[in-house]
Formats: C-alpha cells, sequence, structure tokens
C-alpha cells in the first residue's frame, strides 16, 4: 500500500495471530501505555459536559523515572524498577514508563452516537481495570459544539488546530459528507494517521473519512452493511468484506455499523493491554463479546490443544472459511493425535486459500503421520518454496520424524541448511537434552563463514535408525534418524541442540556424534564428538579416538539438567 506509512503491517482478519503479539513489537506501546492519571471520556453525560476551555491533557510535574519489563510470558511486566537494566526474572531489557496513549475520537455535526460513545466506552473503561492507559477525548474541525442524532450537543475538547497527536485515532460515521467535503480535515485526519497514529479505528461510514485520504487503498475493510457496495465503489482496489465485525490491517481497523465499534475497541484493547482487561471491560460493559478469534489465537499459541480446538470450533461456526483458523484447527486435531481429521480440516484451508510455508509445513506433519511420506516429502518441498521454513522447525516436528531416514528428507534438509544454531529433534525425546556449541577455523585461527556442519547420531537405545538392526554397521548410520546441517555464522560458530546420545548396545565405543565439515578451499573433516566421563573412554580408548583426531569435551549440567559441551574444529586448506 504505497500510499501509507512506511511500518504498514501485514492484515489481519479475525481469526489470524495479531503481528504485535511478539514481545519486541510491544515495547514502544508499553512506554507509552502506563503511567500518567488520563482524563476520561467515558460515558454520554461526561462527553457531553465538557466544558470547551478544558483540555484532555494537562502539564504534569516532573516524576522520578519508572522503569518496567515490556509483556511477555511470565509475570513480571507487572513489576517496576528504579533504574535502566534488565528484568531479573525474565532477563529482558528494562524500558521506561512513559505517558497515557492519547485516544483521539473525531465527531462533528452529524456524527453518529454510538459509533464513537461505544468505543469512548471502551477505552475510558479500559482505565478502571487496573491500567491507567488511555487519554481519551473528543477532536473536531472547530470548538464550537456540535450535534449528534440531532439531540446531544457535544463540546470537543479540540479543534484540529490544538489536537495533542493522537496515539489512537477514532473516526466514526454518520452523516460523514460534512467530513468528505471538508478539505481541511481530510488532510489532517491523513497527517495524523502517516505520522502519529499507531493505531486508527474506523466505525460504520467512518471508512469512507479514511478512504478519502487513499489510506484504504489496497487494504482489506469493512464498513455498515448498508454501504459495502458503496466503499466497494469509493476505493476499488480494497478488499471490502460483508459480515465481519471488524477488519484489522495491523495500523488500520474498520469496523461495520454502530455497536460494531465495541468489538473493534476491544480488539484494540486487547492488543494493547491484553486478553484480561479486554475481557473485564466487556463484562463491565456487560457486552457479548465474541472473543472466540481471540481465545483460539491464545490457547493455540499457548499449546492448550483441547481449549484450542474449542474456541477454532466455535470461531468456525461463524467464519467457515477463514483459511488461517481452519489451518490452525488442523495443526490443532493433528497435536490431539487426530492426522486424518486434521488433514480434512487443512484440506479445507487450502480451499480457502491458504498455501504458505505453515501450512504446507502442517500438511506435510500430517501426511507423514498417516504414512503417506511420499506426498508429505513432495509437500514440504512446496513448503520451501512457499517461504522460509527454518530446519529447526522441521527438525523438531515429532509428527515429522518418520520421514527423518529418508534420502530425500535429508537431502531437503542438507539444500535448505543456512542457520548456525539448529534442534535436531523434538523436546519430547528420550535421553539428556544436550546443547554443543563450537567453531570452525583455519590453521592460522581465522573464522570460517559459511561452511557446512553435518551432525548425527544414535538414539538414547543406541540406534541410528528405526529399523535398528547391527548400530555399528554402515547400513544403520547411512539411514539416521537424529542429524541435522547447519551453516557456521561469520564468526565461524556453530550450536546444535539434541540428547546426549546413547552408546551402541553390548560392545562398542564410547557413546558420540558424527561430525562432517564441507568448506570451499579446504579439504572435508570427517570426525566424532566424545563426552568425557562415558565409561567405555577407558585410557586406551581416549589413546585410540585422539590418534583419530576425534574431540573429546567435557560436558557440564545446567541447573536444568541440559548438559553444554564444546566442539571446536580446525580445517585443512585444499592443496
Amino acid at each position: 500500500m504505497s500510499s501509507t506509512k512506511g511500518h504498514r503491517r501485514s492484515v489481519v482478519t479475525p481469526g489470524q495471530e495479531c503481528p504485535r503479539s511478539r514481545p519486541c513489537d510491544h515495547a514502544r506501546q508499553w512506554l507509552r501505555a502506563t503511567g500518567a492519571i488520563p482524563v476520561v471520556v467515558g460515558c454520554l453525560a461526561a462527553l457531553a459536559a465538557i466544558a470547551p476551555g478544558v483540555r484532555a491533557q494537562d502539564a504534569a510535574a516532573p516524576a522520578a523515572r519508572v522503569y518496567v519489563c515490556p509483556p511477555c510470558s511470565s509475570d513480571c511486566h507487572k513489576e517496576t524498577f528504579p533504574q535502566p537494566g534488565r528484568c531479573p526474572k525474565c532477563n529482558m531489557v528494562l524500558v521506561e514508563q512513559g505517558a497515557a496513549l492519547n485516544v483521539a475520537i473525531l465527531v462533528w455535526n452529524g456524527v453518529e452516537l454510538l459509533d464513537f460513545a461505544g468505543p469512548g466506552e471502551v477505552f475510558s473503561a479500559a482505565n478502571g481495570r487496573g491500567s491507567l492507559a488511555f487519554n481519551v477525548f473528543t477532536v473536531a474541525p472547530t470548538r464550537e459544539p456540535v450535534i449528534s442524532q440531532r439531540f446531544l450537543s457535544i463540546n470537543p475538547n479540540h479543534s484540529i488546530d490544538d489536537c495533542p497527536p493522537p496515539d489512537i485515532l477514532i473516526i466514526p460515521g454518520g452523516h460523514t459528507q460534512p467530513i468528505t467535503d471538508n478539505d481541511e480535515v481530510i488532510q489532517w485526519v491523513r497527517r495524523r494517521v502517516l505520522n502519529d497514529a499507531q493505531d486508527t479505528l474506523t466505525v460504520c461510514t467512518g471508512a469512507f473519512i479514511l478512504a478519502k485520504t487513499g489510506l484504504l487503498d489496497g487494504a482489506e475493510a469493512t464498513t455498515y452493511h448498508g454501504a459495502i457496495d458503496a466503499l466497494r465503489q469509493a476505493v476499488p482496489t480494497a478488499t471490502v468484506h460483508a459480515g465481519r465485525r471488524f477488519v484489522d490491517n495491523g495500523d488500520i481497523i474498520t469496523a461495520a455499523g454502530v455497536s460494531a465499534g465495541i468489538d473493534g475497541a476491544l480488539h484494540l484493547v486487547f492488543r494493547l493491554q491484553g486478553y484480561e482487561i479486554a475481557r473485564s471491560v466487556a463484562e463491565y460493559m456487560e457486552y457479548p463479546w465474541d472473543a472466540s478469534h481471540i481465545e483460539n489465537i491464545q490457547f493455540y499459541y499457548g499449546q492448550q490443544w483441547e481449549a484450542a480446538q474449542d474456541a477454532l470450533e466455535r470461531y468456525l461456526r461463524h467464519r467457515p472459511d477463514d483459511g488461517t483458523a481452519l489451518q490452525r484447527y488442523g495443526h490443532t486435531l493433528l497435536e490431539l493425535g487426530r492426522p486424518a481429521e486434521a488433514l480434512a480440516q487443512l484440506d479445507r484451508a487450502a480451499e480457502a486459500g491458504q498455501d504458505d510455508a505453515r501450512f504446507q509445513t502442517h500438511r506435510a506433519a500430517a501426511l507423514a503421520a498417516l504414512g503417506r511420506a511420499d506426498e508429505a516429502l513432495v509437500t514440504l518441498e512446496k513448503a520451501y518454496q512457499a517461504g522460509l521454513v527454518g530446519i529447526s522447525n522441521v527438525l523438531a516436528d515429532p509428527h515429522l520424524l518418520p520421514l527423518h531416514p529418508r534420502p530425500g528428507f535429508r537431502q531437503l534438509m542438507r539444500r535448505q541448511a543456512r542457520e548456525s544454531q539448529i534442534r535436531l529433534c523434538p523436546a519430547s525425546e528420550p535421553g539428556i537434552p544436550l546443547v554443543v556449541e563450537g567453531s570452525v577455523r583455519d590453521h592460522d585461527g581465522n573464522a570460517v563463514t559459511g561452511a557446512e556442519v553435518y551432525v548425527f547420531h544414535t538414539g538414547n537405545g543406541g540406534s541410528y535408525s528405526e529399523s535398528g538392526g547391527n548400530a555399528a554397521s554402515m547400513g544403520d548410520s547411512l539411514n539416521p534418524r537424529l542429524f541435522g546441517y547447519l551453516r557456521t555464522g561469520s564468526d565461524g560458530r556453530f550450536q546444535f541442540r539434541t540428547i546426549h546420545p546413547g552408546p551402541y548396545p553390548d560392545r562398542g565405543p564410547p557413546a558420540h556424534v558424527h561430525v562432517e565439515v564441507t568448506a570451499e578451499g579446504f579439504h572435508k573433516l570427517v570426525t566424532e564428538l566424545m563426552f568425557e566421563g562415558d565409561p567405555r573412554l577407558t585410557p586406551s580408548t581416549r589413546e585410540w579416538a585422539v590418534g583419530q583426531g576425534f574431540v573429546i569435551t567435557p560436558v557440564t549440567p545446567d541447573d536444568k539438567g541440559v548438559e553444554h559441551g564444546v566442539c571446536d574444529l580446525t580445517l585443512r586448506p585444499a592443496a
């Protein structure tokens, strides 16, 4: 969308994950979302009674700086600290607590009452739910009183000439022609959305005001049900959805008519303040909020699979063609051990247009779980063609383990090797967790960048493949189940996470990891990594291993029982 600001986020419709769910995206919001006590404009009486001369944001006396932890999976972001640094609980960098977010509600003669009063109530009520995050005020073309619904007189807090920069801009609907015909206001809206507002919410026909600015070009949107066709004509490049309560484009949310503005505002409060605050606001307002689009995201990413299944089924009753939700539903069923049902839902997702890398990976996992390995490999190829798929996400997926011994799978993993840190197996793999860090250097000690490192080893039971057989034979080790390819980073370093390999059954050498390193301009290195403390590492075996050029590392367990070892390697230059 070339006409919008450069940080336009990807389109999100109800049922999709919010791009702001990552902690790093919350940091800027968190800086500004706590602290100063806002002026609350929470109900119709307050909206009508505010005097023209009262400013919504008064100067405050300087206060001591307070630092907080950005939102994370722990509860430590509720604590405050007097100095900068790192959170002692989660180690995230502390950020300074800042001022409340300015929520500017545009009003004019003919504005629809509930279009602006509903979101105003939501943000006002959010301040009473345990946070002081929003400074809510009205803004109009001038400071003159405006009339809503031909009976309610509103004294705007600000005109467009003296309005504080809004962090959130709410554009209600109603009789919008006084605004769409006012070029000065349209340009003000455009400047504010592009330069100041981190989020914009339109309600009902307020979408036409934003359309006049050009900021809905190429976006997804909705509006009042009786104005859907008109909006499609007004913005031919937009995808206008009928039957949606709201559509979220990342920093622009458009809501349907009248009461749907409450849903859009609750969704925005959820994004900024979290589910519990939004839920408590809806409860306070006695508003029947359908939060299934949020709950299915919460439960899905929290890996609460049974709860996610229930939330997704409730959501899909209303949105049966939401491809992203169908994809989540299929993956959820797979995690619940129902691969045939999972594949059926993923096929529905494909019919709804899903074809990205994550979808193809989930579909490959369902096929693999059903024993359809050849189809799974083809689908996994499509996943890599559709976009970047981390090797760790594939190797650590327990549903894809049946593919590991297949030569085609290993060839695919080798072709896609780009990461310097990988995981070789699922977290549920039996055995003691092991992390190995190492480096690849030349004889002068210079880092070798981009070297291919291939590692493989036995499972906890001492066999390389599921078929078992003679573990010491080449036949078994040519089809390892636990393996991975990676590339050394710019500093020549690499890391892999796996489990401590099991020793061969009966007799054999100490437990070990096979390591093969290939780099342009160097001889290929084939070696093994063994571990101090292994009962099979006798003095004679150690002498033999050192003579072979193998690496023997001490292993140090951390407080979580994870062993840590080192594997530093040196390459010989090619002749």
